[in-house]
């Protein structure tokens, strides 16, 4: 079965340094299950125009059976509710203790509303649910070609980070670029 590989890394407002620093251990298992589950081989066949017949991946080949080995590792989806607001929520993925993990197969503006999910929780009073980091994890270019036409890629969310103010936004995230082996 196919497995994940890292192909790169960016580190915004020291990302990583704050992983290294104060969470080596959970970084070292983001790492460790993002390179050792084996995904799900490519089924879905593409009806655009550009990619007619072939086979690519989407995301969910990659999102069932990491998110299962997230969960099995006691990575939670966390779950703040703005006050006096009981319909309106932010939600993350994978959490545990102050790190915060998105797995984005979406559009570029989905990586984006990550970012202000990872900003909404790095400002959050209550202890319980404050982060110190996000690791946002994204398909390489050369994944990106390999998938159905929409999803962000790795080289241009660095490019638009490196665009904008250097705290914008203004949480330190570690941002991965994913292919598969």
């Amino acid at each position: 079965m196919p497995k994940v590989r890292i192909v790169d890394s960016y580190s915004h407002m020291f990302g990583e340094a704050v992983l290294d620093q104060l969470h080596p251990v959970l970084k070292e298992e983001v790492v460790k299950i993002l390179t050792t589950t084996p995904i799900a081989e490519q089924t879905k066949e593409s009806a655009e125009k550009t990619k007619r017949g072939k086979l690519v991946w989407s995301g969910k080949n990659f999102n069932y059976p990491l998110g299962s080995e997230f969960r099995s590792r006691g990575w939670q989806k966390r779950k703040v509710f703005y006050p006096d607001q009981s319909r309106y929520f932010i939600d993350v993925d994978y959490c545990k203790g102050q790190v915060a993990v998105e797995i984005q197969f979406g559009k570029y503006a989905c990586v984006q509303h990550d970012f202000s999910k990872f900003r909404y929780l790095f400002e959050e009073l209550n202890n319980d649910y404050r982060i110190a980091v996000g690791i946002e994890v994204v398909p390489s270019a050369t994944l990106q070609r390999q998938m159905y036409t929409g999803p962000a890629n790795f080289e241009s969310v660095v490019a638009s980070l490196r665009a904008h103010a250097r705290n914008d936004p203004p949480v330190p995230i570690w941002l991965l670029a994913i292919d598969v082996e």
